[in-house]
């Protein structure tokens, strides 16, 4: 499948595929891999289109060996409709944006109103894929990196609400882990995306306990400010406002949402009214 000619073979072969077998091409699962290899090589062709074996990114765990990127997309079934390997330092970024692009022509839908959905890992998640993705008018399920900064902003909101979902054990398994979700919306590059935030009663409880004190910490401190500044009275509405903007610039919240309410009132001898 490395080089354009088995690659046109390959997508003719899967045009065929689609139109005699009828599978169902809704949904592409994908995912890419590098395959590392020892020796020497001669990595000097004319043909550009011949995937180089060089030094890339391992995911080997082998960075001082050569190798070859290669990824492959399956129907919902297990049925390979594409694949292409590439060189040795292609990122899977790069790929996986390439296949989003092109992929409504490799599944023969080149209407854009036509449902397509990529299931993919979170290399293919960055804001160039997201644009293209877009462009094309793709729906992508993938797990959100944490190169992110809203991955970190949802893990906190969710350990601070009570709307999760039960979805319970998914294995027969003894001692299998009990998932909940919470279901939620965000944005990125100023697009909207919905966001689903997954819990497993197997995680690292030290570092839920570490969130727990965090989340503590930060309501105390905050309360503590909050009521000396409630006890406080202010000759105007202005006055009050520059307290409440110091107080949000220089307590940080990660964990908790403030609603606050001035009150108006007048002074009389003896107190206020």
């Amino acid at each position: 499948m490395g080089g354009e000619p088995s690659t046109q073979v390959f997508g003719a072969v899967v045009n065929s595929a689609i139109a005699v077998h009828g599978l169902s091409t809704d949904a592409v699962h994908a995912d890419t891999t590098s395959k590392s290899f020892q020796g020497a090589y001669d990595v000097d062709f004319e043909d550009e289109t011949v995937p180089q074996v060089n030094l890339g990114y391992s995911k080997d765990h082998q960075p001082d060996l050569k190798q070859l990127v290669f990824g492959v997309g399956t129907t919902a079934d297990g049925v390979p409709i594409i694949g292409e390997v590439v060189n040795g330092n292609e990122s899977d970024m790069t790929l996986n944006g390439r296949w989003v692009k092109n992929l409504r022509s490799i599944m023969q839908k080149e209407e854009e109103d036509e449902f397509l959905l990529y299931i993919v890992d979170s290399s293919a998640v960055t804001t160039n894929n997201l644009r293209i993705r877009k462009e094309v008018n793709i729906d992508i399920i993938s797990r959100l990196p944490g190169r992110f900064g809203i991955a970190d902003d949802l893990k906190r909101k969710a350990s601070n609400t009570d709307e999760w979902i039960p979805v319970g054990k998914l294995s027969q398994e003894k001692g299998a882990a009990s998932y909940k979700v919470w279901d939620t919306s965000g944005e990125i590059d100023g697009q909207t995306y919905r966001f689903v935030v997954v819990h497993s009663d197997h995680k690292d409880k030290r570092k839920t306990k570490a969130i727990e004190r965090s989340v503590k910490k930060e309501f105390d401190v905050n309360s503590k400010h909050i009521q000396k500044l409630s006890e406080r009275r202010f000759a105007c509405m202005e006055d009050a406002y520059i307290e409440i903007n110091r107080h949000n610039s220089y307590f940080q919240m990660g964990y908790h949402d403030i609603k606050w309410d001035i009150q108006t009132g007048y002074y009389l001898s003896g107190g206020w009214w």
